[in-house]
């Protein structure tokens, strides 16, 4: 006797396909977008050591782990940064093959500034 609840387990409800063939759909879906989707701030960054000093970098959390994130997976981020931020940083970003489709860009507003010493 087939138990109906477990023939289907994994049986893809859109096209019917079981097993291998379900997880290969899965991984043409994974193409499209992001894998891992990353919400923090960009931003950028001045900082004194008793080695240096360094302005205007790019930084931000959902900037690191991006770049770290990209390593293994296709990352993308939810953020939003001010009109004044380089078209050069997120060039970079996406060089990297990280997804920017989640970030705002505030029409007359600045991107967040943090600074450490």
């Amino acid at each position: 006797m087939k138990n109906k609840n477990t023939d289907n387990a994994f049986a893809d409800p859109v096209k019917g396909q079981k097993g291998p063939a379900r997880k290969e759909a899965n991984v043409e879906n994974k193409k499209s977008g992001p894998e891992v989707v990353i919400v923090g701030s960009m931003a950028f960054d001045d900082l004194k050591t008793p080695f240096g000093e360094a302005k205007n970098c790019l930084g931000g959390s959902a900037t690191y782990s991006s770049i770290a994130c990209s390593l293994f997976a296709k990352p993308g981020i939810v953020s939003i940064v001010g009109e004044d931020f380089p078209k050069a940083h997120m060039d970079f970003l996406k060089a990297r093959g990280i997804d920017l489709a989640g970030v705002e860009i505030k029409k007359g507003g600045k991107t967040f500034h943090w600074k450490g010493e």
